[in-house]
């Protein structure tokens, strides 16, 4: 009895009170406003009260209480709650208010009937009802352009809907039944579920059907939140999941034809929302994708799919109505819907702008936010259903979703000012916003809940979704350098950033960066660790950011250069659960055959883009340029190396099994030679402290690459050798940049000189990390070059020739840069140049210390911290500290270090100066033009990307505009043929009608004789 009760209020109550609110409004707007809202909020506390009787399956009348029911209820009516509050403000100088409200309201008791329905008429009809007071709304400002946009997104609805009525009644005569749970396991025709799809279709706004939904949003935006982004195009997909998830038998052939429909909605939609100027419009091009999401999961037949599905329906409704009454703010504001007058919005409206970029992280399945399990679990059940091409789609889908949503907060938001100019919302509308991103945020901590909800929903345990860490050598030390190196880069900073803005958020982001990192090294379960891995983004996007006035635009590259290759690992990690039947990744073992090695390689995307290694690199030298001093020190110099390394050997020597024989340790190599030789090839013409470090960042990490790419034991020990040296020199030496800029404001080298006597400590402590880069010995990086030219002269002269090249370049680019800072006249306007304070001394001593060490007592590192990563197979019990065992290697290194040295004396003494000591290379016939292409970034994958992206955006948006041609004119044009025809048949005449009438019945009566 207390169930029936609660199920009949969920549904009565909003139903039935919709019709009284004009009658309340007349007398007070005020009490009217807030019985919607009471209407809104009865439905949302029933629901939640029939959350212990959800798995009953009781049956009440002709609606029904089961998981899948009170998860849509909740869902629902939680979001429309939230919109009929912020409408209180949003709408206040609106006509028409009464019956805004009654439709609203409406719509919402109509959506919780259509959730609890459990009789296909009972669904029918609350489905048109929701199709009627969404057409009402629609056309809210009842000038003729949005009627006619109403009027369409009514008659595609309608034309959907009345197939799927054909449909209801074919089953009624087949089973004699309307009651959903008396059809359990009943297997349709191929006609009826194609009729009851085009329903579908039309309602969530699917290919080819989807074009009246971006048309919608002339609506007012809780309208266009409310229906067209957070509930009414999810009644497609709740029908979906009620009618052939939880009741009829479907074909397998539709569990392919429905994730290649949704694969090409996501595209062709995400597409448009490239090109789109109206701001709406690009969120409900993206909710035409994001919807593609869900039904993938639905769609693909397992659970991992299933629980994604449903989840992504929360999830992607909490953040797509933050991003819809965002615009609604904006479009107040402003009185315009084009991006391209917008620009700078951050300044005058920051509560919204933080709301509005946290919201479109969750729709990205950015972590923290809830939106990354929910588009995790989609893409591993495609991966696990076996529908890999369909993956590949979708992952280039959740690419275009970065891609478009960048675009618009940047526009919007960041920059300077094209036009117009904002403030922020009245408190109430910009509660509500940050309201939504605080649920898309705060989902994350109870993620567990839902999604054991759901899996219990369908008869299975938990996803084992947890807390799983593993406490091994590896990670531990792994973890324990970044935190040591992240605590000298904070006691640098305490000088260095005193005075800079935002001083705060860097140390905030810094160790959150930490604390990600950290749980990254330590993670055992693949999901975790993506979560941890991914979360890196937001910090570095961050860090980036507050670098200076124009620093967005690098922060905006590297989000997306890494942002799309930890899709690709999305992708990868999901693959290698799905191969190897667990998340736990201390229980993965896999060859690099077949499959697996489609996993092995997005693995080692995510692992190469993490450690800043070519192609994926262009990000950093723009960083050199925008970020502060101490995050290249800290993350591509020392973080991202030991954290893409560490993974890169956890997947290559663990999780599977890389041979010395397989095309992917060739592959490993020449990433890995080319990033030496191209990357130092590009340092040595910089003319910038930091910008020259940058790219020697890029170019180091290629002999880690190299050496574990040569799957040798030498070279394995050197690439993770030169891992742990690479964060000692290369955090030196941007610490003694850093101390060179804070003395003389600048790091431009043409403006710099002498400074060796003014800062004796900073100038020693760069010539003890200069010296270890360049392999000298007996410094730490001598002895871990030369472990990875031995482990490549093993697999082929060739790579040992790049690797030893890259040393003369090495080389040659820090004479230059030291004699260019600290040798020579000093620059007048640094006179008083001096050495900087202890804080910022000290780590640099520090690190410096530690170069000479791990060089003199090389066997403390090799011995007790890289060789226990390994096991003693393959160490076949050697060991590789104290002298290298190749003299002649050792002799070749030393004709190479006394080459650079000539080659700096030549070029100095042709230049005149130390800045000049290698433009004889720079300047060369051949080598001078590659240099300018390169300077114009001709090269560069990220603007090559970008390129290919607009194309595709192009072609994307041909067609999207072609369908949409198609159902506004050609449709038209065939309903007026078809009019006529018909008035021409009818048109008066006697003689025609009893024409008319034989033909038939000879017609009938063939058929009967038949």
């Amino acid at each position: 009895m207390k169930n029936q009760a609660l199920v009949l209020s969920a549904v009565l109550f909003p139903v039935i009170g919709a019709f009284l609110l004009p009658l309340v409004g007349i007398w007070s707007k005020q009490w009217r406003n807030w019985l919607a809202f009471g209407l809104i909020a009865l439905p949302l506390l029933a629901s939640a009260a029939l959350l212990p009787a959800a798995f009953s399956g009781a049956r009440v009348l002709c609606f029904i209480i089961d998981p899948l029911s009170v998860f849509m209820a909740l869902v629902s009516a939680l979001i429309g709650l939230i919109i009929v509050l912020y409408s209180h403000d949003y709408i206040d100088h609106y006509d028409n208010q009464n019956e805004y409200y009654l439709m609203v309201v409406l719509f919402l008791g109509s959506m919780m009937g259509l959730v609890y329905a459990n009789n296909l008429i009972a669904l029918y009809v609350f489905w048109e009802l929701t199709a009627i007071a969404s057409w009402r709304l629609i056309g809210f400002y009842r000038s003729p352009k949005e009627v006619l946009k109403a009027d369409k997104a009514f008659l595609v609805t309608a034309f959907g809907a009345l197939l799927m009525l054909l449909a209801f009644v074919g089953i009624y005569q087949a089973t004699g039944t309307l009651e959903l749970t008396g059809m359990v396991g009943l297997t349709l025709p191929v006609s009826l579920v194609a009729l009851i799809m085009a329903g579908i279709l039309t309602k969530s706004a699917t290919l080819p059907f989807h074009t009246w939904l971006p048309d919608a949003g002339v609506a007012p935006s809780p309208v266009t939140a409310l229906l067209h982004a957070a509930v009414l195009v999810k009644i497609g997909v709740y029908v979906f999941a009620r009618l052939f998830l939880a009741t009829f038998a479907v074909d397998a052939v539709w569990h392919t034809i429905i994730p290649a429909l949704a694969a090409a909605s996501a595209l062709v939609a995400a597409g448009a929302a490239l090109v789109e100027t109206d701001i709406k419009r690009i969120i409900a091009y993206s909710t035409v994708s994001q919807i593609a999401f869900i039904f993938l999961g639905l769609a693909i037949n397992n659970i991992v799919g299933v629980v994604g599905g449903l989840l992504y329906i929360l999830m992607h409704g909490l953040a797509k109505a933050g991003l819809f009454l965002s615009a609604g703010i904006i479009e107040q504001n402003t009185k315009t819907k084009d991006i391209t007058l917008m620009g700078g919005l951050i300044k005058t409206m920051p509560i919204t702008a933080i709301a509005f970029l946290a919201c479109a992280f969750s729709v990205m399945g950015i972590p923290p936010f809830g939106g990354f399990f929910s588009k995790y679990l989609v893409i591993a059940g495609a991966m696990r259903s076996g529908n890999l091409w369909i993956a590949g789609a979708f992952v280039l889908g959740a690419c275009l979703t970065i891609l478009y949503l960048l675009r618009l907060f940047v526009l919007v938001f960041l920059g300077e000012p094209r036009g117009v100019v904002a403030r922020e919302g009245t408190p109430l509308m910009v509660g509500c916003v940050a309201l939504l991103a605080f649920l898309s945020l705060a989902a994350t901590v109870v993620i567990n809940q839902p999604i054991n909800y759901l899996m219990k929903a369908f008869g299975h345990a938990d996803l084992g979704i947890g807390l799983l860490f593993r406490f091994d050598h590896f990670g531990l030390f792994t973890a324990g350098a970044i935190i040591v190196i992240a605590a000298l880069v904070t006691l640098y900073s305490l000088v260095f950033m005193q005075g800079k803005e935002s001083i705060g958020q860097f140390y905030l982001y810094l160790w959150l960066t930490v604390i990600m990192a950290v749980g990254a090294a330590l993670a055992n379960n693949l999901i975790l660790f993506l979560f941890c891995w991914e979360g890196l983004l937001l910090t570095l996007f961050g860090l980036i950011y507050i670098g200076g006035q124009h620093s967005f635009r690098t922060a905006v590259k590297a989000f997306t250069i890494v942002g799309v290759t930890d899709l690709c690992l999305m992708a990868g990690l999901a693959l290698t659960g799905f191969l190897a039947g667990t998340f736990v990744m201390g229980d993965i073992s896999l060859p690099v055959t077949g499959w697996p090695a489609l996993a092995y390689g997005l693995l080692l995307i995510g692992a190469l883009a993490k450690a800043g290694a070519m192609p994926f690199h262009s990000w950093i030298p723009d960083a050199a340029k925008d970020a502060p001093l101490p995050f290249m020190a800290f993350v591509p110099g020392a973080l991202e190396k030991l954290l893409g390394i560490y993974f890169l050997t956890r997947i290559s020597l663990e999780m599977f099994r890389l041979t010395p024989d397989s095309s992917l340790s060739y592959l490993l190599m020449i990433i890995g030679g080319a990033t030496i030789i191209l990357a130092v090839g590009m340092a040595l013409i910089q003319k910038d402290f930091k910008k020259l470090l940058s790219y020697h960042a890029i170019s180091q990490v290629g002999y880690m690459v190299l050496g574990i790419g040569t799957a040798v034991p030498a070279g394995i020990v050197g690439g993770l050798f030169h891992m742990i040296n690479n964060a000692v020199y290369k955090s030196a030496l941007f610490l003694t940049g850093g101390a060179v800029e804070k003395e003389t404001g600048t790091t431009d080298l043409n403006k710099l000189g002498g400074l060796g006597r003014q800062m004796p400590i900073t100038f020693a402590c760069f010539i003890i990390a200069a010296l270890s880069i360049s392999g000298v010995p007996p410094l730490n990086g001598f002895f871990s070059k030369e472990l990875v030219y031995d482990g490549a002269l093993e697999r082929g002269w060739i790579f040992y020739l790049l690797a030893v090249g890259g040393s003369f370049l090495t080389a040659a680019s820090f004479l230059k840069l030291g004699h260019a800072a600290f040798l020579g006249k000093p620059a007048a306007e640094h006179q008083n140049a001096k050495e900087v304070a202890w804080p910022m001394l000290l780590p640099m001593v520090g690190l410096a210390a530690v170069c000479v060490v791990f060089g003199i007592y090389n066997v403390l590192p090799v011995k007790y911290l890289i060789q226990p990563i390994l096991s003693a197979q393959l160490l076949a019990g050697h060991h590789f500290y104290g002298l290298p065992s190749n003299w002649l290697l050792i002799a070749v290194s030393a004709v190479v270090l006394l080459g650079a040295l000539l080659n700096h004396w030549y070029g100095v003494k042709k230049s005149g100066q130390g800045l000049g000591a290698v433009d004889h290379i720079h300047y060369a016939p051949g080598l001078h033009q590659a240099y300018d292409l390169a300077e114009r970034k001709i090269f560069d994958p990220y603007e090559l990307g970008l390129k290919l992206v607009n194309a595709l955006a192009w072609l994307l948006n041909k067609i999207d505009r072609l369908i949409d041609s198609l159902i506004d004119h050609w449709t038209v044009k065939v309903t007026e043929w078809g009019t006529t025809a018909v008035r021409w048949a009818h048109g008066g005449n006697i003689s025609a009608y009893v024409s008319w009438s034989l033909v038939g019945s000879l017609v009938l009566l063939w058929w009967g004789l038949r």
